[in-house]
C-alpha cells in the first residue's frame, strides 16, 4: 500500500510538473506574441 501510495503521489507531482511548464510556455508564447504584435504597430 504505501508503495502504491509513493508511485501515485509521484505521478501526480510528475503531471503537475509537466502542466506548470506548458501553461509557462504558453504565456510566455502569448507574451511574445503580444510584444511582436505592438512592435509591428
Amino acid at each position: 500500500m504505501i508503495e502504491t501510495a509513493l508511485t501515485v503521489a509521484t505521478t501526480a507531482t510528475t503531471v503537475a510538473l509537466l502542466a506548470a511548464m506548458a501553461m509557462s510556455r504558453t504565456l510566455a508564447g502569448h507574451s511574445q506574441g503580444d510584444l511582436v504584435r505592438v512592435r509591428a504597430k
